[in-house]
């Protein structure tokens, strides 16, 4: 087996090269989870990981693993993946969607009792139906802002939507101020990692536009068909994001 040199370990996982795959790994201290050299995501500044060989443990702690899992969807809808930490789900998104930047793709696909909850919820949510438990997720890096966006997208009933713009107008209220930007809360609901189960497909944008959603617009188009909704009161626009 090749030696790694323990000296250059960074400028090592710097070059992403695959022959450093399971020998050099960082942890990232903001988020508790560690990258190995194929991860597609970007390479973390070193103020906010810490480099390590094949030792998958941190210097307070272990390493979290990351596990995924392929959901085979009904036509008309992408598949979906999910990631888990092993015992809680922290991702779900539409496969080859805008969303997979957000997650941990080259990881081990492994059957947990979390991804078999998760799918069963999947396959009531499938059947036009609302299930009645919620799998249990964890959400990284959850500021209050976002928690607040999230605890509003989780009370959009089963078939009813919201626009940015009334999110923005609750979180107003609540805070006791004289208005809240629509595009801070867009941003929020679009970093949301744990698509369908947290319904950030239920927000639209002002007038009935259907823009936004990381996941794809034909998926949310078929989410809200789904749910029964008039898409009558709908509309795709020409421009905008996640088209």
């Amino acid at each position: 087996m090749e030696q790694v040199n323990t000296h250059n370990l960074y400028e090592d996982f710097q070059s992403k090269d695959k022959k450093f795959n399971g020998k050099i790994f960082v942890g990232i201290k903001t988020t508790e989870i560690y990258c190995r050299t194929v991860c597609t995501a970007r390479v973390p500044k070193k103020k906010i990981g810490i480099i390590l060989g094949n030792d998958k443990k941190w210097k307070k702690g272990e390493f979290i693993m990351i596990y995924k899992y392929k959901y085979q969807t009904p036509n008309g809808f992408s598949n979906m993946l999910m990631n888990s930490d092993g015992k809680t789900l922290t991702g779900l998104w539409f496969e080859g969607s805008r969303d997979m930047k957000k997650h941990e793709i080259n990881c081990e696909e492994k059957e947990l009792p979390i991804f078999k909850e998760t799918s069963k919820w999947l396959d009531i949510y499938f059947s036009a139906k609302e299930p009645d438990f919620t799998p249990e997720y964890k959400i990284n890096n959850l500021t209050p802002f976002r928690k607040e966006v999230v605890d509003i997208m989780n009370n959009i009933p089963f078939g009813k939507t919201l626009t940015y713009n009334d999110i923005s107008k609750i979180i107003a209220q609540n805070r006791g101020i004289n208005r809240m930007s629509s595009q801070a809360v867009g941003g929020a609901v679009g970093w949301n990692p744990i698509c369908i189960i947290i319904p950030c497909h239920r927000v639209i944008g002002t007038n009935g536009s259907l823009t936004g959603y990381g996941g794809g617009i034909k998926n949310k188009v078929e989410l809200l068909k789904l749910e029964g909704n008039d898409m009558s009161k709908f509309f795709i626009p020409k421009r905008g994001t996640a088209l």
